[in-house]
Parts: C-alpha cells; sequence; structure tokens
C-alpha cells in the first residue's frame, strides 16, 4: 500500500504545483493582444493565460486564409499561401448558422482539442460576430474549471463545524 501511496502523492504535488503556477499566471500575467478583435478580448478575459496562448496561436493564422461564401451557411476557406503551419495546403468549408450561434468546420478542431479553430475565427471576423457564443467557451479552459481554486467564489471553510467535531469525538 505504501508504495502506491507515495508515488501517487508525488504526482498529486506535481499537479497541484501545475495548477497553482497556472492560476498565479493568469491573475498575475498581462500578455499584449494580437488585435483589436472583440472575440480575442474575450478569450483573453475568459481563458486561462495558458489557454489564451494556444488561442492566439489559432487566431493568428486567420491571416492565412481568405473566406469565400460558396452557399447560404457555407464558407470556403482558402490558404493565401502555399502552406498553413498545422493545415497544409488544403482548403476548408466552415458551416455557420449564425442565428443559432452554430459553427461547424471540417478540420474538428473544436471537437478534438476544445478549442475554435483558426478557420471558425476567420468567418467570425468576415462576418463580424464579435462574441464568442458560449457552447465554444469550455469550462475547463477558464479559471473556473476547479471549484475550489482562488478567486471562483466558492469558499471552502477553513474548519469543521461546531457539531460536526462534536459527533466526531463521540458525542450526540
Amino acid at each position: 500500500m505504501l508504495n502506491f501511496v507515495k508515488p501517487y502523492e508525488k504526482i498529486q504535488n506535481h499537479i497541484l504545483a501545475k495548477e497553482g503556477c497556472n492560476d498565479y499566471r493568469t491573475e498575475h500575467l498581462e500578455i499584449e493582444l494580437w488585435s483589436n478583435f472583440p472575440i480575442e478580448k474575450q478569450a483573453y478575459k475568459t481563458y486561462t493565460r495558458d489557454l489564451y496562448r494556444k488561442f492566439r496561436e489559432e487566431f493568428e493564422l486567420i491571416g492565412r486564409y481568405n473566406a469565400f461564401q460558396v452557399g447560404a451557411d457555407i464558407f470556403e476557406l482558402r490558404p493565401n499561401q502555399e502552406f498553413v503551419a498545422k493545415y497544409g495546403s488544403r482548403n476548408y468549408l466552415v458551416q455557420a448558422r449564425v442565428e443559432e450561434g452554430s459553427y461547424l468546420c471540417e478540420c474538428c478542431k473544436m471537437d478534438k482539442d476544445g478549442i475554435l479553430c483558426c478557420h471558425i475565427l476567420k468567418v467570425f471576423t468576415h462576418i463580424g460576430v464579435d462574441v464568442i457564443p458560449e457552447r465554444y467557451l469550455l469550462r475547463r479552459w477558464t479559471p473556473n474549471a476547479v471549484p475550489s481554486a482562488p478567486g471562483t467564489g466558492y469558499e471552502q471553510p477553513d474548519e469543521m463545524p461546531p457539531q460536526s467535531k462534536k459527533q466526531i469525538r463521540g458525542g450526540t
């Protein structure tokens, strides 16, 4: 049992230290925004700093594509360079149902990674969507992902209620 508990505690301490570091960076680290688009400002305010960096890397790729409307709610994204990092040289189709706030891309990055792809983000900027719909801002990427983390509004009591202490001691 001890052979299991010691390595487990070590892993748990490593995870807690990493979460603490992420919390600190989110609360204290200021990063300059890449653009003035409202969706980038929303991502900056919503995501942890580490996730915002990933969002920003993706968002910076919007300039590598041109968007063409090819159907009522279908856009074709064509690279304006020979090769786009992570995506190659192919075209992508994005379905944009603006009234429903529903956006789907062939690359399926949202399904795989839980973050919007540059193709959907390009469509946002192309058609003037200024707010990322809530369904695409996954809670797991926000500072509120852990209910007991600092600054979430959830306060853990510092000590056990008196009635519980009494019950533990054997009193009723």
